[in-house]
This record gives C-alpha cells, structure tokens and sequence, in this order.
C-alpha cells in the first residue's frame, strides 16, 4: 500500500471515529447543529490554511473526542501515535482548571496545537452567533484570552510562523468585530506580534 494510501486510509478512520464518538450531540444555540459538523469545519480551515499535517488534521478532528465523550487520550495514542494523543492532550481541557487557567498553558503548546486552536476558536466565534448575547459575550472574552496566549515565541525558531501569525490576526480582528457588534465597546486587546498590528 502506497505512503499516499495509508494517508487516505488513516484520515477515514479518523473521520469515522469523530463521526461515532460525537454521534447523538449537538452544539448550543438556536439551530440545534449536529456537533461532528464542528470539528470536521475546524480540519477544513486547517487543511485550507497550509496546516497540512496529517497528524495535525486528525487531532482537529478529534480535538473535542476527550472533553465530550468515553474515548481517552490512551485509546487514541493506541490508534494514530503518539503526535496525534500529545496534540489532542494540548486541546483538551482538564476538568480541574478553569478557562483562564488552562489559557495560561496555552503559550507553552506546540505551534502545531497552537494552529488548531486558532481554527477552533474561529469557528467557534462563527458559530456562537446562534447563541444568547449574553453568554456569546463572556464566551467571545474567554477567546480573546485564549488568543492573547496563543503566540510563535513560545516555540523554536527554526518552525515557520508566518501564517500562524496571520491567521492569529485574523482570528482576533473578527473576535473583537463581534464582540464590538454585541455592544461591547471597551477597550480589548491581545498580544500580537511587533510585526504584525493590532487591527
């Protein structure tokens, strides 16, 4: 079986596993979306943005498999590797933290983590539009904390960040575009870097 084949036949089955471990759940908010439609649009902004890890593509997929559902961290190492289980650790939330606090993690991930996060977050602020004002407030702010520990610094030099830094500039201009269409007008910011402008 050919490199490209194997691929093929690993992404399925990671398809197939997010698929039936999400099946029977829906996200918050008015129209009630089948949630595997969310981390199956997170693989896609990765895939379309030049993150094109395969591993990277598979811990998209599977990024909310632990948090959500039975399946561990184990059981997915077991399966995909050891990239694919350290990548889904990084996105999972332990339950003993509280949002901020597991944002203050976050500048230690992987650049690749920190890559799926950022498509994470952006469909998340896309898709809270069909959540009440109130509470797509507090959740736009808790992403905006995620986003001001999402930075390139963290990781080595010789990893490429450019397009980690635009995606992570155009994930913040649209969380405080919301936010400012919700009313929320005071004064927001992230840690951008030097060379790359709050907008």
């Amino acid at each position: 079986m050919s490199l490209e084949a194997k691929s093929f036949k690993r992404l399925k089955l990671a398809v197939h596993l997010a698929r039936n471990g999400h099946a029977g759940q829906f996200r918050k908010g008015r129209l009630k979306e089948i949630f595997y439609c969310h981390p199956r649009r997170v693989c896609k902004a990765y895939l379309e943005y030049e993150f094109n890890s395969l591993d990277g593509a598979i811990a998209c997929l599977f990024h909310d498999l632990v948090e959500d559902t039975e399946m561990c961290l184990a059981d997915i190492g077991r399966e995909f590797g050891p990239t694919v289980e350290s990548l889904v650790g990084y996105l999972t939330k332990p339950p003993s933290l509280s949002s901020l606090e597991y944002a203050d993690l976050m500048n230690g991930w992987s650049l690749e983590a920190k890559k799926i996060k950022l498509c994470d977050i952006e469909d998340n602020i896309i898709s809270s539009r069909q959540i009440s004002p109130d509470r797509r407030v507090r959740m736009l702010e808790k992403w905006l904390a995620f986003l001001s520990n999402l930075n390139a610094t963290a990781v080595g030099s010789c990893e490429k960040t450019s397009e980690f830094l635009d995606k992570k500039c155009k994930v913040y201009a649209l969380c405080h575009d919301e936010l400012s269409a919700c009313g929320q007008t005071r004064n927001l910011s992230v840690s951008l870097p030097n060379n790359h402008p709050s907008p």
